[in-house]
């Protein structure tokens, strides 16, 4: 009989749990360090890297055969690079941490040359008789960028309200003074920290007005915002400025409603110029009107009462007189009046007395107007 032999192959040993634990971990890791978005770096206690992963290669333009076993102040730039091992020294003679366990907003160097904003975490572990540094960075330029955007955009907005030449004010939800700018400063003779917080109605607008402007100030709260209502101020100084004004409502960045804010155009030179302009007209059409009835109105007397009324109108004063001056007797005459309760025609001053009104109109030669 033939004699048959058989072999077999050797049975494969199984990991033990604890290399099957180990293996999990160590693909685990490895996972981590492949897909990480920040860069994972290493380094020994004098600095050299000892593990540099694919973010960090993207982030710093270096393989990580190129940089394995170089000093971590290949990725600084100065004047970090030069004083790095001299603060790994100080770290090691002191145990005194700038880096370790705290995050630092620092710059970064790529193979470039380019200097880049960066955000670090450092922290430390011991590995049987070794120490290593774990360095997780995370390039934060585009926040930064947008953090420098925002920056400039504030700096210029808060140029414009410093420089421009209009009112920009900010009123809280109840009405009262949270900002305004330089300009008002000036047009209103009040700094800024002496009203802040105050009710503007009682600072700034005159009694007459104060109703209106709070139905206004509620209408724009409601969302109705205002566009080129005219409303006066009193400055500090007691001077009244015409300011024609437009609001709306001021949101904080969740939409909740932070007050309203103002800008008004101070138009006091204006509307006086405008008024002067009417006057003026008025008082034109007036001659005119004067000189038809001069040439039309045959009694004296009957001319002269309708001349003070027109001249009244005109002037937009309570009381006219006209006087007559009579040389003989040395004094003035009512020939004419308009505004009087009793009849005042006929009535007589004399001018040699010292400071009579009737004398100044005499030498002036000109329209006189009592005030209170």
């Amino acid at each position: 009989r033939r004699q048959q032999t058989m072999t077999t192959a050797p049975k494969r040993r199984r990991p033990s749990p604890a290399r099957n634990a180990q293996l999990l971990f160590d693909a685990r890791w490895q996972a981590v360090l492949r897909t990480a978005r920040d860069a994972i770096i290493t380094i020994d206690p004098q600095g050299r890297i000892t593990l540099f992963n694919p973010a960090a290669e993207t982030m710093f333009g270096y393989a990580a055969d190129e940089v394995l076993g170089a000093n971590v102040a290949l990725l600084m730039p100065e004047p970090y690079r030069s004083s790095h091992d001299a603060y790994i020294e100080a770290y090691r003679a002191t145990g005194v941490a700038r880096a370790i366990g705290r995050i630092r907003h620092v710059e970064g160097r790529r193979k470039s040359g380019e200097r880049f904003p960066l955000e670090l975490s450092v922290s430390e572990a011991s590995v049987g008789d070794d120490t290593i540094y774990t360095a997780i960075i995370r390039d934060v330029s585009v926040q930064e960028a947008l953090r420098q955007d925002l920056r400039n955009e504030r700096d210029f907005a808060r140029s414009l309200i410093d420089t421009a030449q209009v009112i920009i004010l900010l009123l809280d939800r109840h009405g009262r003074i949270a900002m305004y700018n330089p300009y008002f400063t000036t047009l209103s003779g009040y700094a800024l920290d002496e009203v802040m917080g105050r009710d503007w109605l009682d600072v700034f607008i005159p009694a007459a007005q104060r109703a209106k402007m709070r139905d206004s100030f509620a209408l724009t709260l409601a969302g109705r915002p205002i566009a080129g209502t005219v409303m006066p101020i009193v400055t500090k100084s007691g001077d009244v400025r015409d300011v024609e004004w437009h609001g709306k409502i001021l949101y904080d960045d969740n939409g909740a409603i932070l007050g309203v804010l103002y800008s008004g155009l101070d138009i006091t030179l204006h509307l006086r110029a405008q008024n002067a302009i009417r006057a003026r007209e008025r008082q034109q059409a007036t001659v005119a009107t004067l000189g038809r009835l001069a040439l039309n109105e045959p009694n004296l007397g009957r001319l002269v009462e309708e001349a003070a009324v027109l001249v009244r109108e005109t002037l937009a004063t309570d009381f006219v007189k006209i006087l007559e001056f009579e040389s003989d007797q040395k004094r003035l005459r009512v020939i004419g009046g308009a505004g009087w309760g009793a009849p005042v025609v006929g009535n007589t001053t004399t001018i040699d007395e010292a400071g009579a009104h009737a004398l100044a109109v005499l030498q002036g030669r000109d329209p006189s107007f009592l005030h209170e």
